[in-house]
């Protein structure tokens, strides 16, 4: 069953991605009026696959790999970059640990992409440490391989694994060091395919600990959960899905210069279409902290003829 934890989004749908940019600002009778450009997007994303590779994890490994494709071809519109990790910290230096990255990175753009994911992912084997440290493991791949992150890029981890987390860090400060490592216009979602707490029919790693750090990091920071005791490779696209949305949602803020005066002064078209206030989908909502305008996640800019442009018309402060 997935699980979903996010209060930013409330829709599973595959969506293009459309970009909004403001290209010119002009101040009339007291009023601000804001040209906004829309364009379609790749959203840059980067994904970052950690295995647990001790050694009961082989079918797990096998589940994820031959279905893999489904996960990645809900990004299609996306320009991605794909990397494979152990959760082996302790094991003698070597090509699978330490947080190296198992063969670079691939990318979309690259010829047979899909198939050197696969294959890098069922590369890691299962002769791994038993002592999985998952968030170790994760800071130090984010820490040592600078190509793969992207400063403007969506992260998003997804951990299979059939064991809690036993680095020594917090699950506070390990959502801290990785929030550290993005801007504050980019997101992080942690996605997981697990042995869930209250699963019982199920077997878990040899410590029979429950995921409870790892379960809090994906309610920190906001992810999908399978179960790995189930076919996850029958819902794994749900997480590609979930991904694209929350990647998305970053390139739909625009800034505004000053502060309404008033909600109410606040009007927003695009061609002969007024968009409503308070809609998450087709319209937009203000967020007075930020002083931004986040467009519905559902507005279609192929309504209108191309190259029309949004505009956003205000009473400042």
């Amino acid at each position: 069953m997935l699980k979903i934890s996010s209060v930013l989004i409330v829709l599973l749908l595959t969506l293009s991605a459309w970009s909004f940019q403001v290209t010119k600002q002009q101040m009339q009778f007291n009023k601000i009026t804001l040209e906004v450009e829309v364009n379609t997007l790749n959203i840059q994303t980067d994904l970052l696959f950690v295995v647990d590779n001790s050694g009961s994890m082989t079918n797990h490994q096998r589940n994820l790999a031959s279905n893999i494709n489904k996960l990645v071809s809900q990004l299609n519109n996306y320009d991605l970059h794909a990397a494979v990790v152990t959760a082996d910290m302790d094991s003698f230096p070597g090509p699978l640990t330490g947080g190296k990255l198992v063969n670079g990175y691939v990318s979309n753009s690259d010829s047979y992409y899909l198939q050197k994911l696969e294959q890098n992912i069922l590369s890691v084997g299962t002769n791994g440490s038993g002592i999985e440290r998952h968030f170790d493991s994760i800071l130090a791949a984010l820490a040592n391989n600078i190509d793969f992150l992207r400063p403007n890029a969506h992260l998003a981890i997804v951990l299979l694994t059939d064991a809690e987390d036993q680095s020594k860090i917090t699950t506070a400060d390990f959502v801290t060091s990785l929030k550290g490592r993005k801007s504050a216009t980019t997101s992080i979602t942690f996605n997981t395919i697990l042995v869930p707490s209250g699963e019982m029919k199920c077997e878990r790693d040899t410590s029979m600990e429950t995921p409870l750090k790892i379960e809090d990091a994906v309610k920190i920071l906001g992810g999908a959960t399978l179960n790995i005791c189930e076919n996850f490779g029958a819902q794994i696209q749900d997480i590609g899905q979930f991904i694209g949305q929350k990647g998305s949602y970053f390139n739909r803020i625009i800034q505004l210069p000053l502060v309404p005066s008033s909600i109410n002064t606040v009007k927003v078209t695009y061609g002969n279409t007024e968009l409503v206030i308070g809609d998450l989908n087709f319209g937009w909502v203000y967020d007075s902290k930020l002083n931004t305008i986040l467009i519905g996640q559902l507005f279609d800019p192929t309504t209108q003829p191309s190259n029309t442009k949004l505009y956003i018309e205000f009473v400042p402060n």
